[in-house]
């Protein structure tokens, strides 16, 4: 397993760290030099034999620092794990090597160092990490207590994945976050200690630039989700409208010569199925762009609409018959708690392979 460690204008506490690694362990080290400039040379040129240096001869950012590890590892050591872990001395050796040690034992997961923030940490990252926190669960649906955390384990069948992750700087690292989330990538989380040096002095964050990339990711994660809700809306309307007037057209057809019963069971029912398969296909292709099998997705999205059916009928009886609800108020109730239903199923398990 290797430590990766991006970084940019370090000082003496980045080889105390790196010897303590190598003395204390078997992980392999890698140092990523991020255009850090030559007044920098001494501290990368006093980094031991043992550990691999790459450089950036511009700093091109955190982000592409990650991935410029990550590509090396995944060409000269396939297979290999990574901990991130940052060269200002906030992780600390054990940290890191649990992080290590829950990684080994969970190859497949994401594993994050979590800090605990209390008063004692300064007020911007107490305050900028509630706020991130808050918004990444509202656009993603995940509680993660710690989303800016630079202390990470990155399972090594995951590395080609977290490359074509966009970002470059501090805003990759909330991307990693929501992919991950995205494509169900296990996330576990691990306490860690918080160290804040000189009230963070080092920290090469920019408060003002780097949060409004970090806040653009989420809104624009947050639109493609909104988005993705509007198409389904549309896809629906669109839906409706043809089941509406096709049964409307074919009652006024058949009623001239067939049974009113019977002209309003045929129009209504094949009107119904028409726009339930319009409305699969628009779904499909471009509600969630989905590229699964249709014999797999159609049985299921089928299944989900006679559920639906049964299920509204069944409320509706309940409320009206039962409880005495009126069913003008009633039935839009129903039906928009019913759509939203359809709309989590159809994401989450019919079109669950979505590229929306």
């Amino acid at each position: 397993m290797f430590v990766l460690i991006p970084a940019y204008k370090p000082d003496e506490r980045m080889l105390t760290l790196i010897e303590e690694l190598h003395s204390k362990t078997d992980l392999r080290i890698l140092v990523v030099n991020d255009g850090s400039g030559s007044d920098f040379d001494r501290i990368f040129s006093a980094v031991p034999d043992y550990c691999t240096v790459l450089t950036h001869e511009v700093n091109m950012g955190k982000g592409r620092a990650m991935k410029t590890g990550f590509a090396y590892i995944l060409e000269n050591y396939p297979g290999e794990g990574v901990v991130i872990a940052d060269c200002d001395g906030q992780h600390t050796f054990s940290d890191i090597t649990r992080i290590a040690g829950v990684l080994e034992e969970n190859p497949h997961s994401l594993v994050i160092g979590c800090r605990e923030f209390t008063n004692d940490i300064p007020f911007r990252s107490r305050f900028g990490n509630k706020m991130t926190i808050l918004m990444f669960r509202l656009v993603s649906g995940k509680k993660i207590s710690d989303t800016q955390t630079g202390l990470r384990g990155i399972p090594s069948d995951s590395l080609s994945f977290m490359i074509d992750i966009p970002g470059d700087r501090y805003e990759y690292e909330m991307n990693m976050l929501l992919y991950a989330v995205k494509q169900k990538i296990d996330i576990k989380e691990i306490g860690i200690e918080t160290v804040y040096i000189d009230n963070n002095s080092s920290s090469h964050f920019n408060v003002l630039r780097d949060s409004f990339r970090i806040y653009k990711v989420l809104l624009k994660f947050a639109f493609v989700r909104i988005f993705s809700f509007l198409k389904f809306a549309g896809s629906s309307f669109i839906s409706y409208a043809v089941d509406y007037i096709m049964a409307i057209v074919l009652d006024m057809i058949l009623s001239k010569s067939i049974s009113r019963s019977a002209s309003l069971f045929i129009s209504t029912y094949s009107a119904r199925a028409v726009s339930s398969v319009l409305n699969y296909i628009l779904n499909k292709k471009l509600v969630f762009r989905n590229n699964d099998s249709v014999m797999t997705t159609a049985f299921k999205y089928f299944m989900l609409a006679v559920a639906v059916i049964l299920v509204g009928s069944g409320i509706l009886y309940v409320l009206d018959i039962k409880l005495g609800m009126n069913l003008a108020v009633a039935k839009p109730i129903v039906d928009t708690a019913l759509y939203f239903v359809n709309y989590f199923i159809q994401k989450k398990f019919i079109f669950k392979n979505n590229k929306e």
